[in-house]
C-alpha cells in the first residue's frame, strides 16, 4: 500500500504553480489526455484509496491497464518538475550541464562539450560539489582521450585533478562516517577509543569549507553527548560563523544554517538562557528575508514554523502566557497567509501549543476551541498528541465547571485510549481522578488533588512516561489548585 500511495503523495506535494505547469506541459504533447484525467482524479482525493481511483476511472479507456498508466503518469510529473526546476539549485544546474556535455560528446562536438564542462567545473568548485567535480573531470578525460590520446598534457592534468578531488571526497566521507559513530555513542571519553585520539581530529587541518563545517559538527555532537555544553556551544558557534562568512553557501543550502541556529537555540533553551534563545529564533525566522529566499517555499515555511514552535514552547515552559498569547496572534496570521504551505506536523503542533498557552492564561474557551480541533483530527500518526489533548480537554472542562459533561466525556476518552493503545498508567490515573472529582464536594477537592499529586509523582513515578509529564504540565495545574482550593 505504501508504494502504491507514492503517486498520490507526489501529486499532493505539488504547489499550485507546479500543477499548472504540469497541465500545460501535458497539453503540449499529444496523447497525454489519459494521464491528465488520471492526475485530476487523484488530485481530487483527500486520502489515498485504490478502490476510489478504480471506481472513478472505470469508464476510462485506460482502466484495464491502470497500473501502467499510473507509472507513466509519475514519470511524466517528474519530467515536468525537472523542466520547471532546472535552476532550482547550483547542483541542478551542474547536472544539466553534465547532461548537455554527454549529449554533445555523443555527437562528437568536443569543443562545445568542453565549454559546458568548464561552466560546470566553475559552479562545482564554487559550491564544493566534489562528487560532481569527479564526474566533470571524468568527461574531460574522455574528451582528451578521444581527441588526443593519453599522451596529451591536458589529459595528465585532468587525471591529477580528478585524483586530488577523489581524495577530498574520501576525506569528507570519513568525516560523515565519524559523525555517524559519534551519533551512535561509539566513542568513550578518557580511553584509547576517545574521539580526541582519532587521526582526523588530531590532524585538525580541514581545508575546504565543507570539511571545516563537518569537523566542527563532529566535535559539537561529541561534546553535547558527553555533557560539555560550553565546548558544544563553541563548536556550533564556529559553524554559524563559518556559514555567515560564506553567504552563497547559506543561499544554496539554507537548511544547514537554519539547523545550526536551531541546534544552538536548543542548547540555550536547555540551559534556560531564554532571551539569547529567543533572539536566535527570530534570526531563524528572518533567514528567508535576510538571504532573499522564496518566502513561500517548503524550506522557508518549515524554518519559520520551527522557530515559532520553539518560541511558543519557551513561553509555555516559563509560564509567560501573555507573551505566548501575543505570539499566537502572529503565528495565526502567518498560518492564514501561508495556509497551503504549512506542514501538517506543525499545524497540529501549533493547535496543541495554542491550547496549552490559552489554558495557562485562563482563557478556557479559546483553549477548548483548539483542543477540540486537535481531537477531531483522525490520523493515527498523531494519536499520542491527541491523547494528551484529551487529558487537557478534561482539565479545561473542570475549570469551566462542566462537571456533568466530564462524566459523559470520560467513557469516550477511555475508548480512544484503548483503541490507540494509549491507556497507560498516566491516562488511567487521570481518568480515575476526573471520574471521582465530578462527584466530590468542593470541601474535599483539595484532598483529591493531593492524592492525584501523590499518585503521579510519588507512588507511580517509575511507570509514568516523562514525555506525558512534559506534554502536559499537570503538576503545575495541581499545585495551583492546591493553593486555591
Amino acid at each position: 500500500m505504501q508504494k502504491k500511495a507514492n503517486l498520490f503523495k507526489l501529486i499532493k506535494s505539488l504547489s499550485q504553480t507546479e500543477k499548472r505547469y504540469f497541465k500545460l506541459y501535458c497539453g503540449l504533447q499529444k496523447g497525454n489526455s489519459n494521464y491528465l484525467r488520471l492526475f485530476e482524479v487523484i488530485e481530487s482525493l483527500e486520502e489515498y484509496s485504490e478502490a476510489k481511483i478504480s471506481e472513478m476511472t472505470r469508464d476510462e479507456t485506460f482502466h484495464s491497464h491502470l497500473a501502467v498508466t499510473k507509472s507513466y503518469l509519475q514519470q511524466l510529473i517528474l519530467k515536468s518538475l525537472r523542466n520547471y526546476h532546472e535552476k532550482i539549485s547550483k547542483d541542478a544546474e551542474i547536472g544539466n550541464l553534465l547532461l548537455n556535455a554527454e549529449i554533445l560528446f555523443s555527437k562528437e562536438l568536443f569543443d562545445h562539450c568542453l565549454n559546458h564542462l568548464a561552466k560546470a567545473e566553475v559552479l562545482a568548485k564554487k559550491t564544493e560539489n566534489f562528487t560532481a567535480l569527479v564526474s566533470i573531470y571524468e568527461w574531460q578525460r574522455r574528451v582528451f582521450t578521444t581527441r588526443f590520446g593519453p599522451n596529451h598534457d591536458q589529459f595528465k592534468e585532468t587525471v591529477q585533478k580528478q585524483g586530488t578531488t577523489i581524495n577530498e571526497v574520501q576525506k569528507i566521507n570519513n568525516y560523515w562516517d565519524l559523525l555517524a559513530d559519534v551519533s551512535s555513542f561509539r566513542f568513550q571519553p578518557d580511553n584509547e577509543k576517545d574521539l580526541m585520539n582519532h587521526p582526523l581530529i588530531i590532524e585538525n587541518n580541514p581545508e575546504t569549507l565543507t570539511a571545516k563545517i563537518l569537523h566542527n559538527h563532529v566535535l559539537y555532537g561529541y561534546f553535547l553527548i558527553n555533557a560539555q555544553p560550553d565546548d558544544a556551544e563553541e563548536r556550533i558557534s564556529d559553524i554559524i560563523s563559518l556559514l555567515e562568512t560564506h553567504p552563497d553557501k547559506i543561499i544554496e543550502e539554507p537548511g544547514v544554517y537554519a539547523t545550526s541556529l536551531g541546534n544552538k537555540a536548543s542548547l540555550l533553551l536547555f540551559q534556560k538562557r531564554w532571551q539569547e534563545a529567543i533572539k536566535l529564533l527570530a534570526q531563524i525566522r528572518n533567514i528567508p528575508v535576510t538571504y532573499k529566499l522564496k518566502r513561500n517555499n517548503k524550506f522557508s515555511v518549515r524554518t519559520v514554523c520551527r522557530s515559532y514552535n520553539l518560541e511558543l514552547e519557551v513561553y509555555r515552559d516559563k509560564k509567560e502566557t501573555e507573551l505566548g498569547s501575543e505570539l499566537i496572534k502572529e503565528v495565526q496570521s502567518y498560518m492564514d497567509q501561508n495556509q497551503p504551505a504549512i506542514p501538517e506536523d506543525y499545524r497540529i503542533l501549533f493547535w496543541y501549543q495554542f491550547a496549552n498557552i490559552y489554558f495557562l492564561n485562563a482563557e478556557y474557551s479559546q483553549a477548548l476551541q483548539w483542543v477540540n480541533q486537535l481531537m477531531d483530527y483522525k490520523k493515527e500518526s498523531w494519536s499520542t498528541l491527541a491523547s494528551y489533548a484529551r487529558i487537557l480537554h478534561l482539565m479545561i472542562h473542570f475549570e469551566l465547571g462542566n462537571l456533568v459533561f466530564i462524566k459523559y466525556a470520560l467513557e469516550s476518552h477511555k475508548r480512544y485510549f484503548k483503541k490507540n493503545k494509549r491507556y497507560t498508567s498516566f491516562e488511567k490515573i487521570c481518568l480515575n481522578f476526573f471520574h471521582s472529582i465530578s462527584d466530590t464536594p468542593e470541601s474535599e477537592q483539595k484532598q483529591a488533588f493531593q492524592r492525584l499529586l501523590n499518585q503521579l509523582f510519588v507512588e507511580n513515578k517509575e511507570t509514568i512516561s516523562n514525555s506525558a509529564l512534559d506534554a502536559i504540565d499537570i503538576r503545575f495545574w495541581i499545585e495551583q489548585k492546591l493553593e486555591v482550593v
